[in-house]
């Protein structure tokens, strides 16, 4: 059996010229050739975006808080000299024209949902794609700004770990934001498909998220077996041929929108058991509580800003949340032992995050699918099976 990538995209006549699949051109709007070569060279060159004065000065002045005030003095007319006096290269000068007509056009530039590909898509068909996502999504509205009361929270748990973790002063994020709403579109899929991103670099609880993740990740390997890093692992991952029957079929198993679906708090608790099992000794025991705790903090202040209005994640976890990627494989884990439990694993399981590559005979192809669809009220899976052999599986 063969698996396959995603088949190229066909360029319309009017995308010839770009390198094929890294500028998706889903707008209305016509580009010359020079426009396209200059976007191929990525979004930090091509619309060179210049940044927020306002956040710079705020970041700046946390970071220098402690210096004397000689050296504080030093470090922001330094940084005023920059923001006053932009240096460029002659090399990015003479694109300035076309950067120029790059930034006029009514369109946005944006990332891929998955890769470094610049996808261009109509202003008025984003802003309608986030209303969309705020108004059917699970965002709750807040009348009022939710951060300072979250401050507090951060602190108070911070404080209360203490005792365990020592030094905590670095896991204070200086002068605090909420985050901010954006989505990407799939260019993997079909149609006019977005992810909500809500990257929280500035939060509250950023640092702490970034901390435990590093300190988790030494207590020992979390990845479940059956999970593959990459296609190389994909293939590598032995299938037990000798097994297989004319009858069995390729199949891929997707969950639809796994990071807003995860069962938060049961993947926390499944999170706390493994740490346990990790740390027998009763130092470790307590690290364990400890980072539960500061885990939950960290899912549970799910706030951000979106169009001057504040907004909370009512479920699941968010793209960006530093901490998300571990809590889906806690949770993908769980599952499969769930699944497992029931009698309905097939011969073969390697999942890549939330694509499940399976080897299933053909009958019980159906009742797998809805089997495992009806063990997590929010979870719903989709099906892809193989065509001649083929099957596109997205690592």
């Amino acid at each position: 059996m063969k698996i396959k990538s995603p088949p190229m995209r066909q360029a319309s006549p009017l995308e010839v010229q770009q390198i094929p699949n890294f500028v998706f051109n889903k707008s209305s709007q016509t580009f010359t050739t020079r426009e396209l070569k200059v976007l191929n060279n990525g979004l930090n060159f091509a619309i060179d975006t210049k940044p927020q004065i306002e956040d710079v000065v705020i970041d700046v002045e946390g970071a220098i808080r402690h210096l004397d005030s000689e050296s504080k003095e030093i470090v922001r007319k330094e940084v005023g000299d920059i923001l006053n006096k932009r240096t460029r290269s002659g090399k990015t000068y003479r694109y300035d024209p076309i950067v120029k007509k790059l930034r006029e056009k009514d369109v946005f530039y944006t990332k891929a949902d998955k890769g470094n590909a610049v996808v261009i898509i109509d202003k008025n068909e984003c802003n309608s794609a986030l209303e969309e996502k705020l108004k059917n999504g699970n965002f709750f509205k807040l009348r009022n700004n939710p951060l300072p009361e979250s401050i507090k929270r951060v602190e108070k748990a911070l404080n209360e770990s203490r005792k365990i973790l020592g030094n905590i002063t670095d896991l204070r994020m200086p002068n605090p934001s909420l985050p901010r709403m954006r989505i990407q579109p799939k260019i993997q899929k079909q149609g006019n498909e977005t992810r909500e991103i809500i990257a929280d670099t500035n939060s509250p609880t950023y640092k702490i998220a970034k901390w435990l993740m590093k300190e988790i990740s030494t207590n020992g390997n979390y990845h479940s077996k059956y999970s593959v890093k990459n296609s190389i692992e994909l293939v590598e991952k032995p299938v037990g041929h000798k097994n297989l029957e004319k009858s069995d079929c390729l199949v891929s198993f997707d969950i639809k929108a796994l990071y807003p679906s995860i069962p938060t708090k049961e993947a926390i608790w499944k999170l706390e058991d493994w740490l346990t099992e990790q740390c027998m000794e009763m130092n470790g025991r307590k690290k364990a509580k400890v980072y539960t705790k500061l885990t939950a903090l960290c899912m549970n202040e799910k706030y951000f800003v979106c169009r001057d209005q504040f907004y909370k994640t009512t479920s699941g976890t968010a793209m960006g949340n530093p901490l998300s990627p571990l809590i889906s494989e806690i949770f993908m884990k769980s599952m499969k032992k769930e699944i497992e439990k029931r009698g309905i694993i097939p011969k073969f399981w390697a999942r890549y995050i939330d694509d499940i590559l399976v080897i299933i005979p053909n009958e019980d192809i159906e009742k797998t699918l809805e089997a495992i669809n009806n063990i997590y009220r929010n979870i719903t899976f989709t099906m892809e099976k193989e065509d001649y052999q083929w099957i596109a599986f997205w690592t």
